[in-house]
């Protein structure tokens, strides 16, 4: 089980690094991995050589001259640079071509790729990096061209003489008023930019003014209108009710109406009749005292 699991991780290490014998190849089990790696096998020998390339440029160059026929002097020559790097004995051929146990092959696998040059390693990953944003890039300029051609041919006025286009549906003109408007705005956009390095640019480029510290006064200066404000509105009513009882006060005093035992008179008459008989009554009073 935990050999599976190195096989794992010594499977992914690849992948990161982009070994080129491992492209298009997807595994998902352990097992699977540890098989490709552990057992015999022509594909193995070429993940190895190039893990050995990896690692020293010149085996590289070595290893690449040899031909399929010649595996045996390709076995030996990694052998060699294994004893170099003191991973194993010159005469480990059985190492090199996977005849030994998984745990031997793995051990030997995982030092061999550890001692790759930092400098390879950046290399490697720029080339896996590069390639795949290519592949993203491609990706998306599929997509463009194949939305383009869907519009391509939702406009069919859009491509083509514009005078051949069909006059009843008013593809022309829709396509001479799209002109014109693009080179309306293209003209404003020159003009604005124009007017901003001239005119605008000095005032953006001013620092952002100070605040003033009065902003509590202002707020409680603003509060004492508000109040003085409601109070008047207040005096308004009370002046305007004032008025109300003055007009309704006048029209009782004005208006006609019948008194008690009496003809239909006005308030102000009817008091100064009353005012009379009060008169009358006091003088009558006055004579019937005197001896």
């Amino acid at each position: 089980m935990a050999m599976a699991a190195a096989a794992a991780a010594l499977f992914g290490r690849l992948k990161e690094l982009g070994c080129p014998a491992l492209d298009g190849v997807y595994l998902s089990e352990a097992k699977d991995m540890q098989k490709l790696l552990c057992a015999p096998s022509p594909h193995r020998l070429d993940i190895l050589e190039w893990i050995c390339g990896s690692v020293s440029p010149a085996h590289r160059k070595q290893l690449s001259s040899l031909g399929e026929s010649q595996s045996d002097l390709k076995i030996k020559a990694m052998a060699n640079l294994g004893y170099h790097l003191m991973l194993c004995r010159a005469n480990d051929l059985d190492l090199i071509e996977g005849k030994v146990s998984a745990q031997e092959q793995l051990h030997f696998l995982e030092q061999l790729v550890a001692v790759i040059p930092a400098q390879a390693l950046r290399s490697l990953l720029s080339v896996t990096s590069h390639e795949e944003t290519l592949l993203e890039a491609s990706k998306e300029l599929e997509e463009v061209v194949a939305a383009l051609q869907d519009l391509r041919k939702e406009c069919p006025f859009l491509h083509g003489d514009p005078a051949g286009a069909d006059a009843s549906s008013g593809h022309a003109t829709a396509l001479q008023t799209l002109r014109l408007m693009a080179s309306d705005f293209s003209q404003l956009l020159v003009a604005f930019s124009q007017v901003y390095e001239r005119q605008l640019q000095q005032h953006c480029e001013r620092l952002a003014p100070v605040l003033s510290c009065l902003g509590p006064l202002v707020q409680e200066v603003h509060l004492g209108l508000q109040l003085c404000v409601q109070e008047l509105q207040a005096l308004l009513q009370v002046k305007e009710t004032s008025e109300c009882i003055v007009n309704t006060v006048k029209q009782k005093e004005q208006g006609k109406r019948f008194w008690s035992g009496s003809a239909k008179a006005t308030l102000s008459s009817k008091l100064e009749e009353l005012q009379q008989k009060y008169k009358a009554i006091h003088a009558a009073l006055k004579k019937c005292q005197q001896p």
